[in-house]
């Protein structure tokens, strides 16, 4: 597999995560607040046809709450969002091979207009695209202080 980031800051944050090889996603459980992702926790069915939790990755705390439930054809194709080098991850999508879940986080324009009280002047959009077919292999990325710093992911090979 090839491993894609973590971006954001991968030297902000204290916990390195992997999900390698939990490619076959159910659930998505992202806790946010208005500008940032304070934790994610993905249901994935594993080889042995069961269903297990993740960890949870940072804290769930944030002032909003959401499940993302994928049926049974549906799979990861894409995730894309915003990205302070200070303050990590401020938004994200995830994009599967039928529909778009997001923003969450962070939804308003990049350099937070005049005036912006949000903090999110200094965020860089990002779009990480596994492909169209099931190749995405999971997701990685690191936590501090109760906050998702940085997000990646892994795409499978595929033999020549």
């Amino acid at each position: 597999m090839v491993i894609i980031g973590p971006l954001g800051n991968a030297n902000f944050g204290d916990q390195f995560w992997s999900e390698r090889g939990n490619d076959k996603i159910t659930d998505i459980y992202i806790s946010h607040f208005p500008s940032s992702i304070a934790s994610l926790q993905f249901q994935y069915v594993n080889q042995h046809g069961q269903h297990v939790l993740s960890k949870l990755y940072g804290t769930s705390n944030g002032s909003k709450f959401n499940v993302l439930k994928l049926d049974s054809s549906e799979y990861i194709t894409g995730l894309k969002g915003l990205f302070d080098p200070v303050k990590g991850i401020r938004s994200l999508t995830f994009i599967t091979n039928k529909k778009q879940f997001g923003p969450f986080g962070f939804n308003g324009d990049v350099d937070g207009g005049a005036g912006s009280a949000d903090g999110c002047s200094k965020a860089a959009p990002f779009d990480l695209q596994f492909g169209l077919s099931r190749r995405f292999g999971g997701f990685n990325g690191r936590t501090m202080n109760g906050l998702v710093t940085s997000i990646g992911g892994y795409v499978k090979t595929v033999a020549p």
